[in-house]
């Protein structure tokens, strides 16, 4: 598994190592796996705090009655933050894009969310 997260990061880095202008987003498939092996190597290469603010920027994007649902699967703490991290020993940041992926999963939004982050290659 270790070694297929480091192909993927590989791939995904080439791109930017030949001075792709852009990278073409993922088109959202039925493989919500595709999805989340993506994101955990995402994860592997934005610092945690970039990576949220990737998941900031995306639920801002979302619709009304889509950034309600996601919000509902992830409830706020009185500062903003996300409430189950407000206690957090470990890296603030990094519990905040662990509840959000996981908020993502089970509202539906996680392939939404990826097409944001994974470039696909073209043929």
């Amino acid at each position: 598994m270790a070694n297929l997260f480091k192909t993927c990061a590989a791939l995904v880095a080439l791109p930017l190592a030949f001075g792709a202008a852009q990278a073409t987003p993922a088109i959202p498939g039925s493989d919500a796996g595709v999805a989340e092996q993506c994101l955990k190597t995402a994860e592997s290469r934005l610092a945690p705090a970039d990576l949220l603010q990737r998941l900031d920027d995306f639920r801002d994007s979302l619709s009304g009655d889509k950034r309600a649902k996601l919000d509902q699967a992830l409830p706020r703490a009185a500062d903003g933050g996300i409430a189950r991290c407000s206690a957090t020993d470990t890296s603030r940041a990094s519990c905040e894009n662990g509840a959000y992926l996981k908020a993502l999963k089970v509202t539906g939004l996680l392939p939404d969310f990826a097409t944001t982050i994974c470039p696909v290659q073209t043929h």
